[in-house]
């Protein structure tokens, strides 16, 4: 009888103690996660993101505020429509295929016109408010 106790109480504390380190777990997360980079006025550019891993990351990025440039191989096609259905304005699609010199260019000088006009519209709203 006096073992099946100190088996149940043993248990008992290591549930405990399983349970507390969980919450100083997610009490350390929460802490970490709102030392959040800033993303306002911040472009990144993802590449493949018509599938996978770049579609969520341009889809997390765009929920954290940022400017997501976002290259697809079929800006009509249905990976760029399930992109465009889950980010919002802040997402520009790039016609991009990595493995394509001629490409590449191409998306880079678009990237850069996309930038010059952020660029623009930022001075200009600031002017407008001094």
């Amino acid at each position: 009888m006096h073992s099946d106790l100190i088996l149940v109480v043993a248990a008992q504390v290591l549930v405990i103690s399983a349970v507390a380190a969980a919450i100083g777990v997610l009490l350390l997360r929460h802490l970490v996660c709102r030392r959040r980079v800033r993303s306002k006025g911040r472009a990144v550019l993802v590449t493949g993101c018509d599938r996978g891993v770049g579609l969520e990351l341009a889809a997390h990025l765009d929920s954290l505020g940022f400017r997501v440039l976002a290259g697809v191989r079929e800006p009509c096609g249905a990976g760029a429509a399930r992109l465009q259905a889950r980010t919002s304005v802040l997402t520009r699609l790039v016609d991009l295929d990595v493995t394509s010199e001629v490409s590449v260019a191409a998306a880079a000088g678009q990237v850069r016109r996309e930038l010059q006009e952020t660029d623009t519209a930022i001075t200009d709203h600031q002017a407008m408010n001094q």
